[in-house]
């Protein structure tokens, strides 16, 4: 039997000299090649698998005249890791103009899980990825990213912890490791591993469980940043502290740890909630 599914495709234009190979299915892959580039490449796929009509969108502005991007979802959920990227999507791009732009929307429970994924990058060097390597977030630009913005939705971050939405926006990114980890085994801590680019906005939102409680989060964001000395992070450089979200810097090979404070956030949660 058949599962139930469509794709389409949009070009903005077509130009005399095209190659284009467009593979749409659970994935997105696109090869395209001509004597000039377009406005947009609009790519959408969806189905029923799961019960209702879900699907994963990718448009492709600034098209330049030869790229290679490929959208590869990801189907595999252990319970017992952190929850957080489970599902996202890897996403790699080889291009001949850093003028690429990118969207991605992947709507909840396209993949079988919770989560529903919007992906915006600007400006896209060669060479770019973006991948899910195990429960961590990976992304790699060697030229660099003008801009990124990633936004989650419906994620049980942790057992007591479920989470509405994190937002991560990011400028001038070459390359960040985003692990996943709790605090006290309720809040979510993100730890960033070789930090490399410009500024960095974080913000998460969801709810606590206690118990029989149940608390509207109102997180106040803790950045601590530290530096390696003899193959440990260990030196402090910079500690900020923030309600509902976290503005900082990538900094140059930093380290970061971005957590909900637990004593501040627990009392914002609780007035929050009342």
């Amino acid at each position: 039997m058949t599962r139930p599914s469509f794709n389409e495709v949009y070009f903005s234009s077509v130009p005399k000299d095209l190659r284009a190979d467009v593979i749409v299915g659970k994935e997105i892959d696109i090869i395209y090649k001509a004597d000039q580039g377009m406005d947009y490449i609009w790519v959408k796929t969806a189905n029923k698998d799961y019960g209702s009509w879900k699907s994963a969108q990718a448009i492709v502005h600034d098209v330049p005249g030869e790229f290679h991007m490929g959208i590869n979802p990801n189907f595999e959920f252990d319970m017992d890791e952190s929850f957080v990227f489970q599902g996202f999507p890897d996403l790699f791009v080889t291009t001949s103009s850093q003028e690429i732009d990118i969207m991605l929307i992947v709507d909840e429970g396209y993949t079988g899980g919770h989560s529903g994924t919007f992906i915006d990058v600007k400006n896209v060097g060669d060479n770019t990825t973006m991948i899910l390597d195990g429960v961590n977030y990976v992304i790699d630009s060697p030229q660099g990213i003008d801009s990124a913005y990633l936004r989650t939705t419906t994620s049980p971050a942790t057992p007591q912890f479920h989470l509405d939405y994190m937002v991560i926006h990011a400028t001038d990114i070459k390359h960040v490791e985003i692990v996943p980890n709790q605090l006290f085994g309720l809040y979510p801590v993100f730890e960033m591993l070789n930090s490399e680019g410009g500024q960095l906005s974080f913000a998460i939102g969801g709810e606590l469980t206690l118990g029989p409680i149940e608390l509207k989060t109102s997180a106040v964001m803790m950045d601590l940043r530290v530096k390696e000395v003899g193959g440990y992070n260990i030196l402090p450089t910079w500690l900020g502290i923030q309600k509902n979200g976290m503005d900082t810097e990538f900094g140059n090979d930093e380290k970061h740890y971005i957590m909900p404070e637990p004593g501040m956030s627990l009392i914002s949660s609780i007035g929050a909630t009342l």
